[in-house]
């Protein structure tokens, strides 16, 4: 018994650390999902952006160019125009980078999360086969036990008292329970 009360104690131990890794898993699982939904929402802030600059830019580069003819300052305006899209694309693919990387960093973690519930369910289901061992066994020694208590070669015979009708030893010459007195039976030969 102490060999298996041991043996539970060192799994709800186990149990313990790792249910509490569980738990530090789980609140990371939930800082990188506020940290995923923050940076979705600044690249759609960026994309509005980009979609801005471009319409601004478009709209710049056709005035400026229906005002300055075909001259060399419509192909700087071009240039300007391309340079502003070009930094608000690789701004927003900056920002889907550190997204992904979040993201891949989140399942990593939920991988973690699932491998940590795996075990703990492993270390309870061992403690649950261990418990119920230990049941059954002490199960078969009660049983062995009443067993080896109780014989029915120990119980004498018994007869009925015909006044009260309660079982008395066969070798009884009075009831213990009305004092009826038994006639004497000659022995058997």
């Amino acid at each position: 018994v102490q060999i298996v009360t041991g043996a539970i104690e060192t799994l709800n131990e186990k149990i313990g650390i790792l249910q509490e890794e569980y738990d530090a898993l789980a609140k990371q699982k939930a800082t990188l999902e506020k940290q995923i939904l923050a940076a979705r929402a600044k690249n759609a802030g960026v994309k509005i952006a980009m979609t801005l600059a471009m319409i601004i830019g478009v709209i710049f580069f056709f005035t400026s160019t229906a005002m300055m003819g075909d001259g060399v300052e419509g192909a700087g305006l071009l240039f300007g125009f391309a340079l502003i899209c070009f930094f608000v694309v690789a701004v927003l693919a900056q920002r889907k980078i550190y997204t992904d990387s979040i993201e891949k960093k989140c399942r990593e973690v939920q991988a973690s999360i699932d491998k940590q519930k795996e075990e703990i369910d492993e270390y309870k289901t061992k403690k649950r086969e261990i418990i119920l061992e230990q049941e059954r066994k002490l199960s078969e020694e009660r049983a062995e036990t009443i067993d080896t208590d109780f014989s029915f070669d120990d119980v004498e015979e018994n007869k009925e008292c015909p006044v009260c009708a309660e079982l008395v030893k066969a070798k009884a010459k009075v009831c213990r329970y009305c004092v009826y007195e038994f006639e004497e039976l000659p022995p058997r030969e």
